[in-house]
Order: C-alpha cells, then structure tokens, then sequence
C-alpha cells in the first residue's frame, strides 16, 4: 500500500499547487467549493477502498503534502507592497542569464536523494512510520524543487535609483533590497551549487535566485546574502551608498570552480555523504535495505546501523569541513583570545576555524579532544573581542567535556529507548492494533525533543557557567558577551523580515517573553532562552555547582507556565 500513499501525497503536493494558481484566477467561495468537493470525493473512495487505518493515514498525508506545498509557495506579508512600489517607482530592469540546465542540476541532485528513498520502497512496500518519515522528507523537497522551477520561470530583477534599492519579483516572491544595506558584491564566474543546494549547508541565510550556470553576482545584506545571474552590472557603480560603504568602484571577480570539475571531486563527494548521513537518513535507509536483502538477522543490522553511526561521529570533523567550507581564522587578535582561552581550558591543541554565514553562531564539532574543532560563523567574528572571546569559553566547554559525543550517545539512547517501547506494544497482549500503534509511534517521536532537550539544554547552562570560569571578568564578560550576540542576531533577523515589508515588530530574545514561547523553548530547544541565560550568569557568581543545576531544573519548570500575574488579571 506504500504506493497508494505515494501517489497520494504527490496529489496532495499537485492540489497546492493548482490552489495557488487558481486563486489568482477564480474568486475564494467557488475555490473552496471545488476543493472541499474533491476532497470529500477522496475520502470516500478510499473508506470504501481501503481499511479505516490506511485511510485516515492517506488523509494525513494528503493535508501535510497540500500544506507543505501552500507554505513553499505562500507570498511573504508585504508581497503586495512590494510589487505596488515597484510600479509606483521609476526602476532599470536587470537582465537575467537563464538556461534549463541551472533547474536540471537541483533536479539531480534531489533526485539522487529521493532515489534512496524509492529503492527503499521498492523492496519494502508496507507503509510503515519509517516509511511515512521519507515520504514526508521528500515532499519538502519536491516543494523546492517546484518553487526553483517557478522562479527560473518568471523571475524578474529590477533596479531604482529613486529608491535606491533593488527589486527581486516572481510569481511567489517578492523581496526589497536597499543598497544602503550592502556590505560586498562580488562577481563568481559560476554558480556555487554545493554552496546553494539546500541539503549541502547547515545555514539558510542564502538567497538562491539563480538562473543558469555561469556568471553569478553575489550580493551580502545585512541578514541575508542574495545570487543572481545579471547580465551586467553597471549599474552597481551608481549607487549612493558605494563611498559611504566602501564598496570598489569595480565589482571584484571570483574564481568558482563548477561543481563537476575534479578539484571539487572530494567537495562533492563530502557534500552529498553530509546531506545523506546528516541532514537526510538516505545512507542509513540504504544500508538498512541492502542487508534486509541479504537475509541479516535483525540483531545484526541493528550493530551494523549503531557501527555505521559510530563511524560518522569519527569522521564529524572532517565531514563538518567540507559542509561548511570552513577555512582556519588568521587574525591575529582573534587567535590571541582563543589561545588564552583554550589554554585556561587545557585544550589547546584544538583548532579553531571560520564559515561564511549570516548568522551568528559558534559550535564544536569531532567526537574527542584530540579530533575536535571550533567553528563560528563570519557574522560572529565581527562582535567585539570580548564577547567573541566568550563565545570560544563556552564551545571550549563543549570540546573539554566531549559534549559533541555524549549529546550524540544520548540521542541514539533515547531513540533505542522509544524503539524498544514501541517493540514491547507491538509484541504485547496490550495493542495489536496496528493503525493505532502507528500514531504511537508518531507521538513518541514527536515526544523525543523533549527528553532531547532536558539533556542538551543542561550541557549548554553548563557551558555558560564553567567557561565563564576562563574568562578574565568572569560571569559578567560571559552575560555581556551573549547579550552582544543576541543583540546583533536580533537586528540582523529584523533587517532580514524588512526585506519582505514584514509588519512583525522588531523583536528582543533578551527580553522575557510569554509563557507560550518560554515553554517552547524551555520543554523543546536545545538551549534555553537567551534572557534567562544572561540573568542566571548575572544573578550567580562564577562557579559550577549542584546549587546551579537545582536553579535551572527549578526555573525550567516554572517559566514554562502562565504567570501568576496575568491570571489574577484575567479573573
């Protein structure tokens, strides 16, 4: 029955995707009709066809593959604005480069991934939650790959010196971009697809707008870097900002190799065992359906699966290299504050290296001491010394208590924990319902953030409190230095919705929020919110003790309910 949910959920990723066209063409009612009709239409067919387990499956799948694809295709909030002001001002179309081929390399690659899937499918047809996992993982990409298919379509650039902004405007997009924002442009001679391709970076600040395979221009915003394939760009050398920003009067040339040329062999080869071992679970569905066809014992393919992914934390900081292009930091004042603190650390053979992202974050990465590295973001290198100093305290936390590893060790014992459950239901005189098994299982997974985040969210208050010990102003320089982080990942986002003409208010993660959102965060995020993070460092002195630990576990549950102040307000 595997196909069936196949064909049904590509029926749903089809039905969005008629629902987006059409709603520009037939007004909302007779649309609503027509689908609701269709709709009741399907799931009649399949209670009469199919069993009452398979069908309210089907109709699961059906509304998320319909949803996922109105949320890839949904106009931004100020989609509207920004197509109206562009036609209210005077703009300098920019011509595009397009060629197919720039769709048909997404195209393969997705398809390379799905392909995994598909074998999986083919030699085992029974729809099980594994199962249904894929299916959902590839409907996302489908989306995507539909959405670059409708973007090399209709996409259209456009300039004006009157606003002195750029406009980015398609069928499906709509993005304002002022230069005033501009921090670099570069011309590289072709498309970086290993950089592009969604599954072959952990970081999704870039804005893919490309159209063919050659020349592309790179342009960093604040919050977000933006390619597209102009044909000229003359017009860069007018904007008024260019002095003020110290932009070159000519737009600096960059050698990008393509993706195919053998100095890139070992990039490529990197890039996709990252995006199936890390991002996807296409190399553990692989190797599970080559040994189930070799007649393995269950027993055994469960090691093989646990030695495959002991093996893949070995080699995580070679893999995280080649991910993330990272190349090792070479400034001075940099190194300096690291060498301090990985030497207070009594670390410090680990080295330290950089990625070019928007964002700003830091992490360590290797499985030991010995293999082990720190990474932060471009973004995070332009805080000031004090706080990047911080941000190396708390990843050298991590590295000297082998974090990377136990947080893995943890994971992989809380999945065996929820499979051995779920075992002991399925051969138990308790369930042998297996539709209803199903949606336990889907609830338990659903339920692993939270014993997730329990474990890793003590590893990270941890970290802010023991590596404040390395640092010279102790917990003040730690609070100060995610004060500064969260301050400036706040503008950059603000900045970043600004593009769109959102109407969200600018935000403050250092500020506490309502119970709703403290709850998610507490119960379901790796790390606890930002605003308690910075008031547990300040309200404490600079030492790790059990005293700490009772304060987080304590705190963690009571800023996860409703105020008490809002509820004597509401009575």
């Amino acid at each position: 029955m595997i196909w069936a949910l196949v064909l049904i959920m590509l029926g749903g990723v089809l039905a969005g995707f008629l629902h987006v066209w059409l709603k520009k063409r037939i007004s909302f009612f007779p649309l609503l009709v027509i689908e609701i009709v269709l709709l009741s239409v399907l799931a009649v067919y399949l209670f009469i066809a199919y069993e009452l387990g398979f069908t309210i499956r089907a109709m699961s799948s059906f509304g998320y593959s319909f949803l996922m694809c109105l949320i890839t295709f949904s106009h931004e909030s100020g989609y509207e604005k920004i197509k109206n002001e562009a036609n209210r001002v005077e703009i300098e179309k920019i011509e595009l480069n397009k060629h197919s081929s720039r769709v048909w390399v997404d195209a393969a690659f997705a398809m390379t991934f799905i392909g995994l899937s598909v074998l999986y499918f083919v030699f085992n047809s029974y729809d099980s939650v594994w199962s249904l996992i894929l299916l959902y993982t590839n409907v996302v990409m489908i989306c995507q790959l539909l959405k670059k298919a409708v973007l090399y379509r209709n996409l259209e650039v456009y300039f004006s010196k009157e606003t002195n902004c750029i406009y980015i405007l398609s069928n499906i997009t709509a993005k304002r971009y002022p230069l005033s924002e501009l921090s670099e442009a570069k011309l590289e001679s072709n498309v970086d697809v290993l950089k592009l391709f969604p599954l072959f970076t952990m970081f999704s600040t870039n804005e893919d707008f490309t159209s063919s395979m050659g020349k592309t221009l790179k342009l960093v915003f604040s919050g977000e870097t933006v390619y597209f394939n102009a044909k000229n760009t003359s017009w860069l050398t007018t904007i008024e900002s260019r002095e003020e920003k110290e932009l070159p009067s000519e737009i600096a040339q960059v050698e990008v190799l393509p993706f195919y040329h053998k100095k890139n062999i070992k990039r490529l080869l990197g890039k996709m065992y990252f995006a199936i071992s890390v991002k996807g679970v296409g190399a553990y569905t692989t190797l599970t359906v080559i040994l189930s066809l070799l007649k393995v014992p269950i027993w055994a393919i469960t090691i093989a699966v646990i030695v495959f992914w002991i093996f893949n934390l070995y080699i995580s900081d070679r893999l995280l290299k080649i991910a993330l292009d990272v190349k090792e930091i070479d400034d001075p004042n940099v190194l300096a504050v690291a060498d301090k603190v990985l030497s207070r650390a009594g670390i410090s053979d680990v080295k330290v290296f950089q990625t070019e992202a928007n964002e700003l974050n830091g992490f360590a990465a290797g499985a030991n001491i010995g293999r082990s590295m720190i990474v932060l973001t471009s973004e995070t290198l332009k805080l000031p010394l004090e706080a990047i100093e911080a941000v190396f305290a708390h990843e050298a936390v991590h590295v000297k208590k082998r974090d990377v590893m136990i947080g893995q060790i943890i994971r992989i014992l809380a999945l065996l924990v929820i499979a051995l459950f779920i075992y002991w239901l399925y051969h138990s005189f308790l369930l042998r319902n297996e539709s209803l098994l199903f949606y336990i299982v889907f609830a338990l997974i659903f339920f692993f953030p939270l014993i997730q985040s329990l474990l890793l969210q003590w590893m990270e208050v941890r970290a802010d409190h023991l590596g404040a010990i390395w640092l010279d102003n102790g917990n003040d320089q730690m609070a100060d230095g995610l004060t500064a982080l969260a301050v400036k990942q706040d503008e950059l986002t603000y900045k970043a919705q600004r593009y769109n003409l959102s109407n969200e208010e600018k935000n403050s993660s250092i500020e506490r929020d309502s119970w709703f959102f403290r709850f998610l965060e507490f119960q379901f995020m790796i790390h606890p919110p930002m605003y308690w993070r910075i008031q547990s460092l300040k309200e404490t002195g600079t030492e790790w003790n059990m005293k700490k630990i009772r304060k987080w576990w304590k705190e963690r549950f009571y800023e996860s309910l409703p105020d008490k102040k809002n509820k004597m307000e509401s009575m």
